[in-house]
């Protein structure tokens, strides 16, 4: 979760982790802001081709909201990257949630997912929010199947908003069968 590149980029941290790990792929969530707005872009992006990261494909969150800087999805790689596409189902992905692209050089597909979380009982935009997820995952479900009928590996990667035990939820154990997030399949 990039939760503010622009920090870990001004800080080091990133291009510590990129030169300490050496990893061929790097994926992040909550990128926060458009990748030519970061200050210093130029300077950025001739850091991260230093390290082999000439290859990037970034969603980014396209309409006017309170959360528009909540979203977005980057795949980093030092592959090149084709067939990329945007949004679960290639189409409109209006608030960045997805990216997806094939790695040749690997012979394998990434997708790179940031899923919408739910919302508390008390919010005004629960029921629209709750349905937006569930849409989400059905489209995910199949996007997954389309991607396992292709016959070669794949990777979703990214923040899937799942707190599986009860333990990893902030939600009290009897609210947490209401949200999609943590209701057990």
């Amino acid at each position: 979760n990039g939760n503010g590149l622009q920090e870990r980029l001004r800080n080091g941290d990133l291009a510590m982790l990129l030169s300490t790990t050496n990893p061929d792929i790097v994926t992040f969530n909550e990128v926060k802001r458009l990748l030519p707005n970061l200050a210093h872009w130029d300077s950025i992006r001739k850091g991260l081709a230093a390290l082999g990261f000439n290859h990037i494909a970034c969603s980014w969150c396209n309409h006017d909201s309170q959360n528009k800087f909540s979203w977005g999805v980057l795949i980093m790689s030092k592959f090149k990257l084709e067939n990329v596409t945007y949004g679960i189902t290639g189409g409109n992905d209006d608030e960045g949630r997805c990216v997806r692209a094939t790695v040749p050089a690997l012979g394998a597909d990434f997708i790179d997912v940031y899923v919408p979380t739910t919302k508390t009982m008390d919010s005004p935009t629960k029921a629209e929010r709750d349905e937006y997820r569930r849409v989400f995952d059905d489209d995910m479900t199949t996007l997954a199947s389309k991607a396992k009928a292709q016959m070669r590996p794949f990777f979703i990667v990214g923040d899937l908003n799942i707190a599986p035990y009860e333990q990893d939820c902030n939600l009290p154990p009897t609210m947490q069968r209401t949200f999609p997030s943590t209701t057990p399949s």
